[in-house]
């Protein structure tokens, strides 16, 4: 389901999203994550079998805020950057929507236990860091 009125807005969106990945400094492995919310993109980073850690943007924003970081965390970590359900970005919100703590909590466990990540350092900004501590 898109969140765009119009394809134009969406084309000029993805296209400008696009740029912005482009800045990563690292290959990135593009993950789409099943839950009971929809389609969660994560974009990873770093040696496969390092430590994890989360990354979460903050609110209206998405994953590829974190272009400038990635690098020194992806060095010996494996970098899991997750694009939150229902703000921009390639995460695509499904029949059921987050509305509550419990729904968001739901929704980030199924994503990281899809990932094997369920101990992991969690790092964010604004909404994220309010997330990554709940």
């Amino acid at each position: 389901m898109s969140r765009f009125s119009d394809s134009t807005a969406a084309e000029r969106f993805f296209s400008a999203y696009d740029r912005v990945l482009g800045k990563w400094p690292l290959p990135i492995d593009t993950i789409d994550v099943e839950s009971n919310y929809g389609t969660t993109r994560v974009n990873a980073s770093g040696p496969a079998d390092g430590p994890p850690v989360v990354l979460l943007p903050g609110g209206g924003s998405t994953s590829t805020v974190w272009f400038a970081n990635v690098a020194a965390l992806a060095r010996e970590n494996r970098v899991f950057a997750i694009e939150p359900m229902g703000d921009p970005g390639r995460s695509v919100v499904g029949p059921k929507t987050i509305r509550t703590v419990d729904n968001l909590m739901s929704w980030l466990d199924q994503v990281l236990e899809t990932l094997v990540a369920t101990r992991t350092s969690m790092v964010g900004h604004g909404y994220g860091a309010t997330v990554a501590l709940a």
